[in-house]
């Protein structure tokens, strides 16, 4: 007898602990709660139910018979009030349907037709950055590169996505200069990294550089500069990678400081070398980028670039030599190439 008694006294608890409104998340219009004391176990996810929502009946909380209202989004052809009785959020008259274009969705708040799931379903718009097709598919109406943006983004020299721009994906941003990606620019011309376009040769596009300094700039960042500081012989046969979406200036100052290194420049922005300590910059190699401007200047100090290779990109490239011991200038494609 005490067991059944407290068997009975927990079911209480339990019974008086239920909640049957719809839960956070779930579609339909709400209302009352089923009169059932119990729910079930059911929807995807083990979604609890009021128990009403599988009796086979229509309830008056119910559009149709165990859907709609508080019970589960009701299929295309079952009886609706409303949008949000509707798995496709589309209630046409008092039936649930398939949306077929944007005024279906138009009861749904920030919605478009998808005709593509389900043969056609009202679906949340995208949030900048998200993958789009058309304009009607985001919440800022407008799809650029492929994403929604939050502008229409058609400007020459302009891009939404970030690896064609120096703006993030989903923000309108000019091209990355030195670069055309869509045919922007007539003739030779590239986007100057400003929005307009512009001759390549000498073009120095100002680096958007980033929020942290990389480790590589030992002297810090200055408005996109990165600055290298090989003190002392720190850079000696090293490797030194300039960091993207930076300018470089690699400042060898001591004797021997950049002696049998490699200078790898940064794409599209502009490398400066500086060789004044005695045998600074020897059997040294400058890498230029492609389309990045780029200049060697060797110091009058002794040997400072003696047999030293500077290796030029399309752009402008330049060595200054005050010493009798020149680079070793390879002009390539350089659109403007300087030697010793």
């Amino acid at each position: 007898m005490l067991r059944a008694a407290i068997g009975i006294a927990v079911l209480a608890v339990a019974a008086s602990c239920l909640d049957f409104d719809k839960f956070e998340g779930d579609a339909g219009t709400g209302g009352a709660p089923a009169s059932s004391a119990t729910v079930a176990m059911g929807g995807s996810g083990g979604m609890m139910i009021p128990v009403s929502c599988t009796n086979d009946v229509k309830d008056t909380d119910e559009s149709d018979i165990d859907c709609g209202g508080i019970c589960p989004d009701c299929a295309n052809g079952q009886s609706c009030l409303a949008y949000n009785d509707c798995l496709s959020q589309f209630c046409n008259g008092n039936t649930c349907a398939a949306c077929t274009g944007e005024p279906d969705c138009a009861a749904a708040p920030d919605t478009w037709c998808d005709t593509a799931m389900d043969d056609g379903t009202c679906v949340a718009k995208r949030a900048d950055g998200e993958a789009c097709a058309a304009v009607n598919q985001c919440l800022s109406g407008a799809c650029a590169d492929g994403l929604c943006c939050n502008t229409d983004c058609t400007g020459a020299c302009q891009a939404c996505v970030a690896s064609k721009s120096i703006g993030a994906d989903g923000t309108c941003a000019p091209v990355i200069g030195t670069t055309d990606p869509d045919d922007d620019c007539s003739g030779p011309d590239v986007c100057n990294g400003s929005g307009s376009c512009a001759a390549l040769c000498s073009l120095a596009p100002p680096p958007p550089g980033s929020t942290n300094c990389p480790t590589v700039c030992t002297g810090g960042c200055n408005n996109g500069q990165c600055i290298v500081n090989c003190t002392g012989q720190s850079c000696q046969g090293q490797v030194v990678n300039c960091p993207d979406d930076y300018s470089c200036l690699v400042q060898c100052g001591a004797a021997n400081s950049c002696q049998n290194a490699v200078v790898n420049c940064p794409d599209n922005y502009a490398c400066d070398i500086s060789c004044t300590g005695n045998s600074a910059c020897r059997n040294a190699t400058i890498s230029c980028s492609a389309t990045g401007l780029c200049a060697l200047t060797c110091g009058s100090a002794n040997q400072a670039c003696r047999d030293s290779d500077l290796n030029c990109g399309s752009n402008a490239c330049a060595a200054t030599c005050s010493d009798t011991w020149v680079p070793t200038v390879t002009c390539g494609t350089s659109c403007s190439c300087t030697p010793c």
